[in-house]
């Protein structure tokens, strides 16, 4: 298994939101990847997550696992997710698509930042920047990005080019030229992490000139 790199830009509202209400998180890292026909929040301060909404809400999931297998699960979760955070009044229509950076966060996290486990500074905050909030989400707490903070890390972006991306790869390849059965030294994994790093950099790029945060996490 192994978990997932995701980020999802958000609004100042719904950054606010998060921040008096961090139990949110659990829902709103559930919610789908597109929301076509975003539900309207319910305006007003948002409600608290309870500890009995959360475990109610894990137990059904749970049950829709057991009983109809992992697709209908994971079809209840976002309904349910959706439903809990409308319920607290969570500004749901004021999150932008989910981006999934899969499997090969570390591989974007090390050329960016030089380290696998804390971003040094922008560029490297594009996969781990941001202050933890809220519960553990199995891999570690989500982080909250302010919009100043997306702005720098965009900004480090663009500066890091591509050929700023490939030749920090090359040289952390060779010195895991030694590594057996490793995603440094393949190819198809190589060019799927370059693609990668121009996806993460155009999700930013789109997020700054709107004035909107980001919430990242491990999935």
């Amino acid at each position: 298994m192994g978990s997932t790199g995701n980020c999802r830009r958000l609004s100042e509202r719904a950054y606010q939101a998060l921040l008096a209400n961090p139990e949110l998180c659990a829902a709103v890292v559930c919610l789908p990847d597109r929301l076509e026909v975003p539900p309207a929040g319910t305006g007003g301060p948002p409600a608290p997550v309870t500890e009995a909404q959360r475990s109610e809400s894990f137990l059904r999931a749970f049950d829709r696992l057991l009983t109809g297998g992992l697709a209908e699960a994971a079809e209840f979760v976002h309904a349910d997710s959706i439903r809990l955070a409308n319920q607290t009044g969570f500004p749901v229509d004021e999150l932008g698509p989910r981006l999934n950076i899969d499997k090969i966060w570390r591989e974007l996290q090390l050329p960016l930042a030089g380290n696998e486990h804390e971003p040094s500074a922008p560029p490297g905050d594009a996969v781990l920047g941001g202050t933890e909030i809220g519960p553990d989400l199995g891999y570690g707490p989500a982080r909250l990005m302010l919009a100043r903070e997306a702005r720098e890390t965009a900004a480090a972006l663009e500066r890091f080019t591509l050929d700023c991306f490939h030749a920090s790869w090359d040289r952390l390849a060779e010195e895991r030229a030694d590594v057996q059965d490793s995603v440094w030294a393949d190819d198809r994994c190589r060019g799927y992490i370059f693609s990668s790093f121009g996806d993460v950099r155009d999700y930013f790029r789109e997020t700054a000139p709107l004035g909107w945060g980001m919430l990242l996490w491990l999935g």
